[in-house]
């Protein structure tokens, strides 16, 4: 690690955007910036969505969790950045499927908006197509608790709808629904739970995809 970077960066920093590393099992390297507000990678194996809302020239809004792991830890490391035009969850699924983020930072509400618009979606399906959604993500739920993920295989629709290359969320900043959780693994996406304080800058530990406790 380039030494200069370390020092301007911060300690408590570091360990945010060396936690999700650990936690994704992938090197952070990444990549070009595209046009009209948005931006995507050209290549390489970590990409981040964190920032909900556009930013103010010179500014960016919401919490140390946000700006750290959203934007310094990224920017740190030369990374993408996808910057949503709305925190509606139709604006967040086009950019997801318009940049294929591998990573995304939430707090739990976003979590919980993009929940209940996949839920929506699936219960104005056609009666055969809504009893088996559901049937599937039981069976997959089962599964999950006897140590067998079975989503990303049960739901690529689901996944496609987050640009199909999406591994995990991570949440932070807020309480997590652990039936929310559960819910996102059996469909293939897993969430990955921080936990931190903001005089820590602001992640202490991280969950990992291999160990990930609900």
């Amino acid at each position: 690690m380039n030494m200069n970077r370390l020092g301007s960066w911060g300690m408590g920093g570091l360990l945010l955007a060396a936690s999700i590393a650990a936690a994704v099992d992938y090197d952070l390297s990444w990549h070009t910036i595209d046009g009209g507000g948005a931006m995507r990678t050209t290549g390489g194996p970590f990409e981040l969505s964190g920032t909900i809302g556009q930013p103010d020239a010179g500014r960016l809004s919401g919490g140390v969790f946000e700006i750290t792991g959203g934007f310094l830890g990224p920017l740190n490391y030369g990374s993408t950045i996808t910057y949503c035009r709305s925190p509606k969850p139709a604006d967040v699924l086009e950019a997801l499927r318009k940049t294929s983020p591998t990573v995304m930072l939430v707090v739990p509400l976003v979590l919980k908006m993009l929940h209940e618009s996949i839920f929506q979606k699936a219960r104005e399906l056609p009666t055969m197509q809504r009893r088996l959604f559901f049937l599937l993500l039981g069976l997959s739920r089962r599964l999950d608790r006897a140590g067998v993920p079975v989503g990303r295989f049960l739901f690529p629709p689901v996944r496609a709808a987050f640009g199909g290359r999406f591994r995990c969320f991570v949440s932070g900043g807020a309480p997590l629904d652990p039936e929310l959780a559960r819910d996102f693994f059996a469909m293939g996406l897993p969430v990955l739970q921080g936990y931190g304080l903001t005089e820590t800058a602001p992640v202490l530990a991280c969950n990992g995809l291999k160990e990930n406790r609900i």
